[in-house]
């Protein structure tokens, strides 16, 4: 078992018992980290961002199921590839509505994040440039 699946599953309960939902607490997260630690924010933020890119769900031809593929590192400390983590998506639930609605739209969202990857690189160009124009020292 992954280490790191611990941690996790111990996260997913603590989001599942917030009164709201997972992308409203994702939201006002950085809000709040950007408003409340705006030098740590700016100096992770990379960082941040990487992790919404470099997470993909990963369909099994064999059986159809959804699973999550996260990126690992060698023990040099390099990147090795990802591996997979079955999705809470296909336990063993009585969701099978959400199951449904998961598995149908996985095209769909998987050109939506490649969308939003690339409208997400010219966004940081612009600010980037933003900055260098308003940036009275060059």
């Amino acid at each position: 078992m992954n280490p790191k699946s611990g941690i996790i599953d111990r996260w997913r309960k603590f989001f599942r018992g917030a009164d709201g939902d997972i992308f409203d607490v994702l939201e006002y997260a950085i809000l709040v980290a950007a408003s409340d630690c705006p030098k740590e924010f700016r100096i992770r933020r990379d960082e941040i961002a990487q992790k919404l890119f470099s997470c993909r769900l990963i369909r099994c031809v064999e059986c159809d199921s959804v699973a999550l593929a996260e990126p690992t590192e060698d023990r040099d400390g390099g990147s090795e590839g990802c591996h997979v983590k079955e999705s809470k998506v296909n336990s063993s639930t009585d969701d099978n509505e959400r199951n449904r609605i998961s598995n149908y739209s996985y095209d769909e969202a998987e050109a939506l994040t490649e969308e939003i990857e690339e409208e997400s690189q010219i966004v940081g160009e612009v600010l980037r440039i933003k900055e260098v124009l308003e940036s009275p020292d060059e």
